[in-house]
This record gives structure tokens, C-alpha cells and sequence, in this order.
């Protein structure tokens, strides 16, 4: 959901109620089952307008964010299971075992390598090998480095505690990329009701 502004500060969906994040889809499926008081109907209401949609098409990866679509085939598998290893970049910068996303392996102090890290252009990467190969290893890889972006990287509540997470730019390349990523994992085992709604909740 987006983030609505005011002057001083930020509103994140994860501020409102159960009830009102579902409220905001405005779907009339959703609608009927908040109204009986039924949240966990509600929920898979909105994970199967999800799973069952056709039309709008889903969005694909922006090419001008990515080239993920100019790698050959082995190019890509690489780099994939780079990133399966916490391994980002061209440099392929090891991140730890739980990533640290505000990690800067350069004397940059604009930290443009962290913000680009941030700009989830790698997504492209990992969704590229799971379409190729449709291996579950490239679903659990997007799951896991999601839902810990996500628990790390919470919105700034006020415009003087943001961070190189939450940059301008980075915002917009992260709305434009999340939707084809959701769309690429939809019906992946991997890529669980939980995480879903987790994902739907920080867009």
C-alpha cells in the first residue's frame, strides 16, 4: 500500500487496522466477509483475486531498471544462485549470512552501492531463474530475502529518519519492480499466504 505523507511525517499501511488494510483494496469480494465480521475470509478473498487474475495483465519487470533480460542463460543461473548465496552486485559483495542491508563496501559516502541494493533490481534476477528453471530454490531465495527486507527495513515515521532504504527513487523502482516479482512467485509453494499479505501490506 502507499505510504501516505504529511508535512512532518509518514503513515505506513502496517499502521492500520486488519480490517482497514483490507478495506483499502476496495473489492466487493473482500467487502462481504469484513462486513460478517469473517478477517480470515477476507484474507483469502484477497489472496484469490490475486491467484485467479487475468485481466489487468500483470506487469512485467521494467527493462530500463534491469538487464536481466540481456544475460544468457548460464549469465543468469550465476547470478541468481549468487544472490541465493547473500551475494549482490557486480562485485558479488557477500552480505552476511543474515543480510545486512545497510552494509556500504565502498568509501562512497552517498552510499550509492546501498542504495542501488535497495532498488531490488536484483528480484528480476531470481524471478528470471525460477521462470527458466522453475526450481523452488529461487522461490525460497525470494521469499526469505523479502520477508527480511521487510522486518529490517521499516518505513521511516518521520521525513528526518529516512535512509538510504527510502529514497525517492528507491520507492519508485522498488512500486514498479514488486508487482512483477509478486506476479512471478504468485503460485509458488514457496510464496506463502503469509508472506503475501506481508508483501501487499509494505508495497
Amino acid at each position: 500500500m502507499a505510504q501516505r505523507a504529511t508535512s512532518s511525517s509518514f503513515k505506513s499501511a502496517f499502521s492500520l487496522s486488519e480490517q482497514q488494510f483490507l478495506q483499502e483494496f476496495n473489492l466487493d469480494s473482500v467487502a462481504g466477509p469484513l462486513e460478517r465480521g469473517d478477517l480470515e475470509a477476507a484474507r483469502q478473498a484477497l489472496l484469490r483475486h490475486y491467484d485467479d487474475r487475468a485481466v489487468p495483465a500483470w506487469p512485467i519487470f521494467p527493462s530500463r531498471f534491469t538487464d536481466a533480460g540481456s544475460l544468457t542463460a548460464e549469465e543468469l543461473l550465476a547470478q541468481a544462485d549468487d544472490i541465493t548465496a547473500h551475494r549482490f552486485g557486480n562485485a558479488r559483495i557477500w552480505l552476511g549470512d543474515k543480510v545486512d542491508w545497510m552494509h556500504n563496501p565502498t568509501p562512497d559516502p552517498m552510499a550509492r552501492w546501498t542504495r542501488d541494493l535497495h532498488r531490488h533490481r536484483w528480484l528480476a534476477i531470481v524471478a528470471g531463474a525460477y521462470e527458466r528453471t522453475g526450481d523452488e530454490k529461487y522461490a525460497r531465495t525470494f521469499v526469505n530475502l523479502m520477508a527480511d527486507w521487510i522486518s529490517s527495513n521499516s518505513p521511516p515515521v518521520r521525513k528526518d529518519e529516512a535512509n538510504v532504504a527510502w529514497t525517492l527513487m528507491g520507492v519508485g523502482m522498488r512500486a514498479a519492480i514488486w508487482p512483477a516479482a509478486f506476479a512471478a512467485f504468485c503460485r509458488s509453494r514457496a510464496f506463502t499466504d503469509e508472506t503475501k499479505l506481508n508483501m501487499l501490506r509494505s508495497v
